[in-house]
Order: C-alpha cells, then sequence, then structure tokens
C-alpha cells in the first residue's frame, strides 16, 4: 500500500455495483438513492453494520433489485473477505 491508501473507502461488491449500475459518483448519492444516511452507509461499506431485512428491503423498494441479487451480492464479499483473512495468516 502507497502513502496516503488509508483514505480508501473499502471495498464492498454490493454498495459498489449499486453505485455503478446507478451512476452514483459518491456514497452520499448512494445513501440517497437508498434512503438512508451516509453515515449508515457508511458502517455498512467499513462492516461496522451488517445487512438486515430492512435494508435489503430499502434497497430492493428502491432500485427494484430482487431480494436475492442483494444477498447474492453481500454473500460473495463475505466470501472475498474471509478468504482475504486467510491469506494475512
Amino acid at each position: 500500500m502507497g502513502q496516503g491508501n488509508h483514505w480508501r473507502k473499502a471495498d464492498n461488491l454490493l454498495l459498489d455495483t449499486l453505485k455503478k449500475e446507478f451512476k452514483c459518483t459518491f456514497d452520499r448519492e448512494l445513501a440517497d438513492l437508498v434512503g438512508m444516511t451516509q453515515a449508515q452507509l457508511s458502517q455498512y461499506r467499513n462492516g461496522t453494520y451488517n445487512l438486515t431485512p430492512s435494508f435489503i428491503l430499502s434497497i430492493h423498494e428502491s432500485v427494484g433489485w430482487p431480494t436475492s441479487r442483494i444477498r447474492d451480492l453481500h454473500n460473495r464479499q463475505l466470501i472475498i473477505n474471509s478468504r482475504k483473512g486467510r491469506s494475512k495468516k
């Protein structure tokens, strides 16, 4: 990691896919899109909050994605995170 990378937002497959598909430049725009505050979205992105049924429903109602797609993207991120954790040992 180079100097200055500590400000980079954590990768999150679900949020990054939403941002790309709905052409949101910033997490603030994404938060508005899915009906939450930027702080809540940041806590989800950084792993402080877990994916909850209300968050799944909020995304579903806001953008029309099937709940199965939302859960799949989240589960794929969990797999990625678990592999990263194993490689650090």
